[in-house]
């Protein structure tokens, strides 16, 4: 009986630690961000099965915006008062940006993993896994050089990473045109004909009215260079025949050890290969565990520790935690 009860001792000395951890996820999984938020959704899903299987206990609290940050305003306040959840998670920058108020009254962990620059302004408990507008812009900015273009057209989408691109546009191309549309928008004609004259237009936006922007451009007749941001492979735009030689930002995926790991992983669980989006929820997910098991569960602590951290050493990601929360994605600009 003795050698017994030391067996059990050692089974529990070695055993994983476990904490009961609520995570939730405000996201747009319906209207015009749809796509962006699935992405972002089934990463996440996967860094929990991987995690649980392991020993932890996580649970995602997933509520759905509708793409629309009011609903995520009033997602988080339901989750906090109600169900007493500590650490969220969102992307969309109009999402991010809405939610960064309420971290702050609230004293939460926010990972906005969001585009817009200024999602981890003003906040330690705030933090971003993603790219961001401004590195969009210079990589972009750098081709239409090296292409010696000189008059540039911009169609965005009329929300705050399109704001944001555009203000940041004009600051490299002063002389810059730019016609806003609405998300929800199917005909974006009327602001591709006013941007005929340019030599290049750049297209920025995310899900159907993206696509619409970039198929109307080539049906146009438009026949200089044209050019995307991510949201062309968060939105499938690459299968569109239109979509053939648009120059676009994407994840070059090198920042990740094994991506041929995760992308086999990814295509077991559900069927279909990986995209851009997928890493960044998996890896957000796997940081905040392992915030709260250096906080020994004490989620009041996961601020502290995430930034006492410094470098993690994820599954497949390396991650570097800046002072303000920034873990970067790397970009690049490729021609589809």
């Amino acid at each position: 009986m003795k050698y017994f009860f030391l067996f059990l001792l050692v089974l529990i000395a070695c055993a994983p630690v476990e904490h009961s951890t609520k995570i939730g996820l405000i996201l747009p999984l319906t209207g015009p961000g749809a796509q962006l938020g699935e992405l972002y959704l089934q990463g996440a899903e996967l860094a929990v099965a991987d995690l649980n299987a392991k020993g932890h206990d996580i649970e995602l609290v997933v509520e759905d915006t509708g793409s629309d940050s009011k609903n995520a305003v009033t997602a988080m306040k339901k989750l906090v008062e109600v169900d007493d959840i500590k650490l969220f998670a969102t992307t969309m920058s109009t999402h991010g940006l809405a939610l960064k108020p309420l971290a702050a009254e609230y004293n939460i962990v926010l990972f906005g993993d969001v585009a817009h620059p200024q999602m981890t302004d003003g906040g330690q408990n705030l933090f971003r896994h993603s790219q961001t507008a401004n590195v969009e812009v210079n990589i972009i900015v750098n081709k239409l050089k090296e292409l010696s273009m000189k008059k540039v057209g911009l169609l965005y989408s009329n929300e705050d990473y399109g704001n944001e691109f555009n203000r940041l546009l004009k600051v490299q191309f002063p002389e810059s045109e730019a016609e806003a549309y609405d998300l929800k928008a199917t005909d974006t004609r009327t602001e591709v004909a006013k941007l005929a004259d340019n030599e290049a237009i750049i297209v920025v936006g995310v899900g159907p009215a993206f696509n619409a922007g970039i198929k109307q451009v080539k049906e146009s007749g438009f026949t200089g260079p044209v050019f995307a941001n991510i949201g062309f492979v968060i939105s499938n735009t690459k299968d569109l025949p239109e979509s053939k030689g648009v120059y676009h930002t994407d994840f070059p995926y090198t920042y990740l050890d094994k991506w041929s790991d995760f992308a086999q992983k990814f295509k077991t669980k559900y069927g279909k290969d990986a995209q851009a989006l997928h890493p960044l929820g998996y890896g957000t997910i796997e940081l905040i565990a392992a915030g709260v098991n250096k906080a020994s569960g004490d989620q009041s602590r996961v601020t502290e520790e995430l930034h006492n951290m410094g470098t993690f050493e994820g599954t497949y990601e390396r991650m570097q935690i800046s002072g303000n929360g920034d873990i970067p994605i790397p970009v690049v600009i490729v021609q589809n």
